[in-house]
């Protein structure tokens, strides 16, 4: 707890798949600030690629897209897109002919759109099974208790903040299975 990491924390998994037998689709859920878990979102192992034409037909989809061309001064230089790698973000500023390959939601999108010239939307996924986060009733609660503790108790609305960002900053532990195989045939049925 007095080691967790406090403020948010998402990954960024390469689009495009260099082995051409594997596909490989990673979504970070395990860690989301409480107001994202308000919101459904998509099941893991239900997702399905959509065909682009068909992107109209969800409400929600996970479009990968990339946005060309900012109109404005403004997206230029206030976009909220941010390089991360290893704990490092990074603001940038945009140029006239820049363009940004994200993943958005379709929300997000239809969004974002306005402020480019131009995009191309290179592939989609959705799920016909959306989930709510399994902390969304523990994050509800602990903001109610922190409203009413607020202004009575400093040292319990102390506490109940740092579970609400230990809550933020969860993630499952990963695990890792040790094999020695012999063979690849050894190793195919192991898997």
């Amino acid at each position: 707890f007095a080691h967790a990491y406090k403020t948010g924390f998402q990954e960024v998994f390469k689009f495009k798949e260099e082995d051409k037998n594997r596909i490989v689709i990673a979504l970070d859920f395990n860690s989301m600030y409480a107001s994202c878990m308000m919101e459904k979102f998509m099941e893991p192992k239900s997702l399905k690629y959509i065909p682009i034409t068909e992107i109209d037909n969800y409400s929600d989809a996970l479009i990968r897209i990339t946005l060309k061309e900012p109109k404005s001064d403004f997206i230029k230089n206030f976009h909220p897109f941010k390089y991360t790698r290893l704990f490092n973000s990074q603001i940038y500023k945009l140029k006239c002919d820049s363009s940004i390959e994200i993943q958005l939601f379709k929300d997000e999108f239809l969004f974002y759109k306005q402020f480019f010239k131009n995009y191309e939307i290179h592939s989609a996924i959705s799920s016909k099974v959306m989930l709510w986060h399994p902390l969304r009733r523990d994050a509800i609660n602990l903001y109610k208790e922190r409203l009413i503790v607020k202004n009575n108790n400093a040292i319990k609305e102390k506490i109940i903040k740092y579970q609400l960002s230990t809550m933020h900053s969860c993630t499952n532990q990963k695990k890792f299975d040790r094999f020695k195989n012999q063979t690849i045939d050894d190793l195919k049925s192991h898997i």
